[in-house]
């Protein structure tokens, strides 16, 4: 049973601006935790919608002392959250650790999970290439602005959630890790040496299951299966489906490349609405590129970002014909696209080219990434 003791080291390591909940003010946020207000539960304890005196809608995460999760997944997620300010990332607005209570109040994604979504065919193709480019820029922003970088470890369509607008929220750091630097204030579940594997079935790398060896690759594959969710709106993993074909990646990695063979895969809602091919095979070849076995062939999150975006500015414009046109024309870069603040922080993005040179493929660059870049490659299965 996870040991539930005072914590007093959870304060220090909370920034300013994260709140400090009495337990009977959320108590009366939730209806008195009433049924209801449940709106998720796991090996850890209860989600419940709740509203703030001040009228704010939040999400409750309420641990349960007989679950899965002690004073140390706790810790970790808290301390974690509190470092964390980006668009696409869940906000922690505070925590409630008196006595045996273990909460943690987050801004609340209106629309449920991904996962959620998908199974009710709820996203239009304009809305999961939104949701593919809002996963690039928080994972990014995780591995390439957060210091000590940050592997999230457990990217999975139920992890990330949705805002009222449709804005993707990456979730549930409890088993996330910091790589290369030691930070005592920063709790890890790992041990050191990385030999403990852990993730969801279907989402793990295949160099992580076997080596335990972790990286940011390890969570770029995961983005792959995710990309794979969006394309046919299948879980991961599922016993169900035919011997060999029973993760999502393994089934599909080897024909990503083969234009012709998309439409048999697709989402039913996605081929009822027509999506050009083009734009169908651009998102394959990205999960192609993000599910490569060797882990130095995956791209970076920051070049998957910068590349997604022109995708998602031509879908603004209308500017995707049906002509077939080679993956890296639709795929190359914006210059300027990216604004960022301090924090590094990905403000909105204003798009600076016009609609036919968000087609063109050119090599130009980001303000986080200054320098020409090449679309990344996408090696042969």
């Amino acid at each position: 049973m996870p040991h539930f003791g005072e914590a007093p080291p959870l304060r220090r390591m909370l920034f300013p601006g994260c709140t400090h909940f009495a337990f009977e003010e959320l108590a009366v946020a939730t209806g008195g935790w009433a049924a209801g207000n449940v709106i998720g539960s796991g090996g850890f304890g209860s989600v419940y919608a709740g509203r703030l005196s001040d009228g704010t809608a939040v999400a409750i995460k309420r641990l349960d002392r007989r679950g899965l999760q002690g004073d140390k997944e706790f810790n970790t997620e808290a301390a974690l959250l509190a470092r964390l300010r980006h668009p696409h990332v869940v906000a922690l607005l505070g925590v409630c650790a008196a006595g045996n209570h273990r909460i943690a109040v987050t801004e609340l994604a209106r629309r449920g999970s991904l996962r959620g979504a998908l199974d009710r065919s709820a996203l239009g193709w304009r809305a999961r290439v939104a949701v593919a480019l809002g996963i690039a820029r928080g994972v990014a922003y995780l591995h390439e602005v957060v210091h000590p970088p940050l592997v999230h470890r457990d990217l999975t369509s139920g992890n990330i959630l949705l805002g009222a607008d449709g804005r993707a929220l990456i979730a549930d750091f409890g088993l996330a890790r910091t790589l290369g630097h030691k930070d005592d204030t920063l709790p890890s579940l790992a041990p050191a040496d990385g030999a403990s594997v852990v993730g969801t079935h279907g989402y793990v790398a295949p160099e992580y299951a076997r080596t335990g060896e972790l990286s940011q690759a390890s969570d770029t594959y995961s983005v792959g299966v995710l990309l794979l969710e969006l394309l046919t709106g299948l879980p991961a993993a599922d016993g169900a489906r035919a011997p060999g074909h029973h993760l999502l990646a393994e089934s599909l990695a080897p024909r990503l490349n083969d234009v012709a063979a998309l439409q048999a895969f697709l989402d039913p809602s996605l081929r009822a609405e027509r999506v050009p091919t083009p734009q169908l095979a651009a998102v394959a070849e990205a999960a192609a590129a993000c599910l490569q076995p060797r882990p130095a062939d995956r791209p970076p999150m920051g070049e998957a970002e910068d590349a997604a975006t022109p995708l998602a500015a031509g879908l603004r414009f209308g500017a995707w014909g049906a002509a077939p046109r080679p993956w890296w024309g639709y795929w190359g870069f914006v210059a300027g696209a990216q604004q960022w603040d301090a924090r590094g922080a990905c403000l909105r993005q204003p798009i600076r080219e016009a609609a036919g040179d968000l087609c063109g493929g050119h090599g130009t660059a980001s303000l986080r990434n200054p320098g020409i870049r090449k679309p990344f490659p996408v090696r042969a299965q």
